[in-house]
């Protein structure tokens, strides 16, 4: 009795990480997950937010 219950968790496992991982993918063609180079070496807080922390 208990091998159909490992089993189907295991699947919702899989499922839960096949779905995320097609959703991710949408969001990085549509929308983009990182930002561009310059952005990343320019700092984050000024190109995002507006403000600076460090002087």
């Amino acid at each position: 009795m208990r091998f159909p219950i490992v089993s189907h968790a295991c699947t919702l496992y899989c499922l839960v990480h096949i779905v995320s991982f097609i959703i991710l993918k949408v969001i990085d063609w549509t929308l983009g997950l990182r930002l561009k180079d310059e952005q990343e070496r320019e700092g984050l807080d000024i190109t995002q937010h507006g403000e600076q922390v460090y002087e």
